[in-house]
Order: structure tokens, then sequence, then C-alpha cells
């Protein structure tokens, strides 16, 4: 078990030394590097708005969006009139949502 650690460690480090090189190349092209998007080794990838967990093997909405989801829908709730727009911005959102909370996805399929 000792072998297989040391040699996990041994990856992780080589990975980080590349990375670290790689980031350094880039700043030295000029290239613009975004350090909340250039992330190491780890078990949860935000992509493309939506949480990726390998470990738990489930796809979820972030803390925030999830929270401006709920705080948008309590506001729409408390109201007597909407406009259109906030109306397909709701949908929108809402939308989006069923794209990772496949429950809800039945509402918005099209027949």
């Amino acid at each position: 078990m000792s072998a297989r650690n040391d040699n996990l460690d041994n990856n992780l480090t080589t990975y980080a030394h590349n990375l670290a090189n790689f980031v350094g190349m880039c700043d030295e092209m000029g290239v613009p590097m975004v350090p909340e998007k250039t992330v190491g080794p780890s078990s949860v990838l935000s992509f493309a708005g939506i949480e990726l967990d390998t470990c738990k093997m489930e796809a979820r909405l972030p803390l925030d969006k999830l929270f401006k989801c709920r705080l948008l829908l309590n506001d729409f709730l408390k109201r007597k009139k909407v406009t259109l727009k906030e109306l397909q911005s709701v949908i929108g959102l809402l939308n989006f949502t069923c794209s990772v909370c496949r429950v809800g996805s039945h509402f918005f399929t099209t027949h």
C-alpha cells in the first residue's frame, strides 16, 4: 500500500511541477491565464456553471446559483405582475437548473 501512495505522491508532485512550468511559460508568452480556472488535481470541477463531483458521481448546481434561483423564485411568488422579459429570464434559469435536476426536466420537454 505504501508503494502505491508513494507513486501517487510522485505523480501529483510531477503534475504540480508541470502545471507551474506551463503557467510560467504562458506568462512569458503573454498568454492570459485565469487563476480560478487553472486548478490542480481535484474531484470536484466546475464546468459550464455546473459542479461535477467524480467521488460522489453527481452533477449539482453551485451554492451561489442555487441561492440565486431560490431568491428569484421567492420574489416571483410574492409578485402579482411580471414583465415578459422577467418571465423569460426565470424560465431560462429554470431550464438551466433542469439540466442538473432531472426531476424537473419533465416540465420543460416539448411534445
